[in-house]
């Protein structure tokens, strides 16, 4: 699929710059904005029929349901702002305090209601010890044991080798990973945790361990109210979805189908 833009109003067309874009998904579009917005001609290409990447719709169960990322994080004010300007603002609503929820192998969990992308601030809390078992809790409170330079020493490291390595294998594939695969739409083996959750690591070094540095960053972000698992997040309003407490069989994620569309956190459990 081929999207031709024009440049930008008072640019002759003979003199205009041109580009390409390759790839038409959310990273995609934004760079041939900016670029139109800039004066250069841009044509964007893409395999697919569809616009958007990762994002998009799939259909589970008779239902068309969003998928992709489904909330971004409000560090800064780029994604709001951006929203605003495409006549976005009104579909943005802050996360149900009741918490999220994923779909594990044994059934549905709670994650971590005082966590950062999943990771948890207290290996003990009743929620964190109903999907890690006590194996995993106690490997994952070995984090206060270990010295802070586990995880911290090298230049980069991703999201899954800081948090296997200072908590253990189970926080990640049970905690983290959906959670990372929710808001980011990617693999947590090649997400940049510096990227990802700034601070988190010299928050490490500072407090000794991973579950002290958690900890802090949500003390420092609670008071705005918008926090989602550790962060503060914003999600797109679903169509059709409203979160109702804990989950039921008709819908894991407790939220309750009004109309063919859900949220992306009811897809895997609707």
């Amino acid at each position: 699929m081929e999207a031709a833009g024009t440049a930008a109003a008072g640019t002759p067309a003979e003199t205009a710059q041109s580009a390409v874009v390759v790839g038409g998904g959310i990273s995609g579009l934004l760079a041939a904005r900016t670029l139109a917005r800039a004066g250069v001609r841009t044509t964007v290409l893409e395999a697919s029929g569809v616009w958007g990447g990762c994002v998009g719709s799939h259909v589970v169960a008779g239902l068309t349901l969003d998928s992709g990322a489904e909330s971004f994080a409000t560090r800064s004010s780029a994604v709001a702002d951006l929203a605003a300007e495409l006549g976005l603002a009104d579909s943005i609503v802050a996360p149900n305090p009741g918490g999220a929820w994923v779909q594990l192998p044994d059934g549905p969990r709670e994650l971590p209601r005082t966590g950062v992308l999943g990771i948890p601030a207290n290996p003990w809390d009743p929620e964190v010890r109903r999907s890690l078992g006590l194996a995993g809790s106690l490997r994952a409170s070995f984090d206060k044991l270990l010295p802070a330079s586990l995880g911290t020493r090298a230049q980069a490291t991703s999201v899954s080798a800081l948090v296997r390595a200072r908590m253990g294998r189970r926080v990640l594939e049970r905690l983290v990973a959906p959670v990372v695969g929710g808001v980011h739409s990617a693999d947590p083996d090649v997400l940049d945790i510096d990227m990802v959750a700034p601070g988190l690591r010299a928050g490490i070094k500072a407090r000794g361990s991973l579950a002290a540095a958690v900890a802090a960053q949500r003390n420092g972000t609670q008071r705005s109210g918008d926090e989602r698992n550790g962060g503060p997040f914003r999600r797109r309003r679903p169509p059709g979805c409203r979160r109702r407490g804990p989950p039921s069989q008709d819908c894991a994620a407790g939220c309750t189908p009004l109309s063919p569309r859900c949220s992306p956190s009811c897809a895997a459990k609707a």
